[in-house]
């Protein structure tokens, strides 16, 4: 080169004689500066990237593109194509493979990111995945700008579905503690009837029947109780199935008791009938004392019918394992201005990032995100659950017909791919938290997890995909208990805002619920992330 030679940073194993320079880098990065032109490059090794005042320099084989590929997903694999020099650049695992010009491999909520010459010649994965090429969207087979689920015979078109039914395959998850085939072993009413039921809870059927509380409508109250010999719930997270017959809705309460009774953990549900059978997490809603959870000495399962007939099925318990430590989701719903005013500034100050659900046909409205505001926080690792609220609701997705629901869920995840990254396109949030037993299951097909009401922490591994209980922050004091909760039990507190500064969530109470989290040390996840923990 011209003029005068320096270099920054440099090694014994790197040399500069005049205006001549050799040496050697492995991760990492040697710099030089100098004056006039740069004659002559050369290098040996599987990959260098080289840029001159800040901008890509082609010198000798240097690959002249960087693909990215980021999986927006709970898994994707893949695998392309390029008519010259292809070569790692970063994120590549054991788990992914360069043949020549042709590659292939899989991602989970990472990146692969790969140096090639030419073009790139062919393109086809399974799962979700967002690509791009020097920053710019790939264009990839006939995917849209940013890529999206596929099925089995994924050929580069996109079907927006998982290629699987998370919601089914949640409901497998865990060891069975209890499937109600042996009627007498420990079981008996309280208030009202209790019966063995032929009928089954399908995900696994074990042909073993269900319990079922009766009331016959001169109850106020039912209630079924199982007196457990010192069960130890310290490690394990219980869920159970339950389905509601004979009346619209009712409020399941399961309480688990320590020692003498007087201290337990109560878990309170809504209930639907129009949800058909479903399975709850048994995080916890409020405590009486501190119950010591590897002493559990009694589980009871009631509700408070006020006189009225009905039924509730009860099958399949069964325990996960626990996280290693508690964990809080941020949730904003309606893609409020706020959540990039506030949420997004006083996050960002934290290190941590939360997750917008975006209504799409409102972005730019007065008062709303814009799309310079998403894209700015989508850089700095926010997620995009789905929210499909329409224009004139009457109702949410459990009041439409399921073709209208599935379109909506389509229409809704098809932007989030369009417009965001892709992270958290894999997640939904039930607008007005309705839904019922058809737009559950179809949910299942497009989205790894869905967000609803509930008013209990979660489960660290999820048994009911469809329904993730969150916590209302209209009330900062329930929420942080909540967060306590999620501490002291190791399970995953998911907050619910609509908008921040207003009267429903102050800026100062905001900061009380940061503040919570970090004192508590709490992991802070995205939607995309608390996906990516249940593959």
């Amino acid at each position: 080169m011209d003029g005068n030679l320096s270099g920054e940073d440099l090694t014994s194993e790197d040399d500069i004689n005049g205006s001549s320079a050799h040496g050697a880098v492995a991760p990492g990065q040697d710099v030089y500066r100098f004056d006039g032109s740069l004659h002559a490059f050369t290098y040996d090794g599987a990959s260098v990237a080289v840029k001159l005042d800040g901008d890509w320099a082609h010198v000798g084989q240097r690959p002249d593109y960087v693909l990215t590929i980021t999986g927006t997903g709970s898994y994707a694999s893949y695998a392309f194509d390029v008519t010259d020099n292809l070569q790692p650049h970063y994120g590549i695992t054991s788990e992914d493979n360069i043949s020549g010009t042709h590659a292939e491999g899989a991602v989970r909520n990472g990146t692969d990111a790969y140096l090639l010459n030419g073009d790139l010649e062919a393109f086809s994965f399974k799962g979700e995945i967002a690509v791009k090429q020097n920053g710019q969207w790939a264009h990839v087979g006939q995917l849209p700008e940013s890529t999206s689920g596929s099925d089995d015979n994924n050929n580069g078109t996109s079907d927006l579905r998982l290629g699987y039914n998370a919601r089914k395959r949640s409901h497998n998850k865990g060891t069975a503690f209890e499937n109600f085939g042996d009627f007498s072993a420990g079981w008996e009413s309280r208030e009202g009837r209790v019966e063995q039921n032929s009928t089954d809870f399908s995900d696994p059927s074990d042909d073993a029947g269900c319990a079922t509380l009766i009331s016959d409508g001169n109850n106020d109250r039912v209630e079924m109780v199982n007196r457990l010999d010192s069960e130890n719930f310290a490690y394990r997270d219980p869920s159970m199935a339950v389905r509601l017959r004979g009346t619209s809705n009712e409020t399941l309460r399961v309480e688990l008791a320590a020692g003498d009774g007087s201290e337990y953990q109560v878990t309170t549900r809504y209930l639907s009938e129009k949800h058909g059978w479903v399975r709850i997490g048994l995080g916890p809603s409020t405590w009486s004392g501190t119950p010591d959870l590897a002493d559990i000495n009694e589980l009871s399962i009631s509700c408070y019918t006020g006189g009225k007939s009905c039924e509730i099925d009860i099958d399949d318990i069964r325990t996960t394992p626990k996280r290693d430590n508690g964990a809080v989701l941020f949730v904003f719903d309606d893609g409020n201005e706020s959540d990039y005013t506030v949420a997004y500034d006083m996050m960002s100050d934290r290190g941590m990032a939360g997750s917008s659900a975006v209504i799409p046909r409102v972005v730019g409205n007065s008062g709303k995100l814009s799309q310079s505001q998403i894209d700015e926080m989508d850089s700095n690792g926010w997620s995009w659950p789905s929210h499909p609220q329409r224009g004139s609701p009457s109702g949410g997705l459990g009041s439409i017909p399921a073709d209208e629901a599935e379109q909506e869920m389509r229409d809704n995840k098809q932007w989030v791919l369009d417009n965001t990254s892709g992270r958290g396109a894999n997640t939904l949030v039930w607008p007005f938290g309705d839904f019922n037993e058809d737009s559950m299951n179809i949910a299942g097909e497009y989205y790894d997890l869905s967000f609803g009401g509930g008013a209990s922490t979660a489960n660290g591994i999820v048994t009911e995909a469809s329904w993730i209980p969150r916590v209302n922050t209209d009330s900062v004091e329930n929420s942080l208990e909540a967060l306590e909760q999620a501490y002291k039990t190791e399970t995953v507190c998911v907050l619910m805002a609509h908008g921040l500064g207003g009267s429903r969530l102050p800026e100062s109470d905001f900061r009380r619920l940061l503040d919570k989290a970090e004192q508590r040390n709490l992991d802070v996840l995205t939607t995309a992330e608390f996906a990516a923990e249940q593959s």
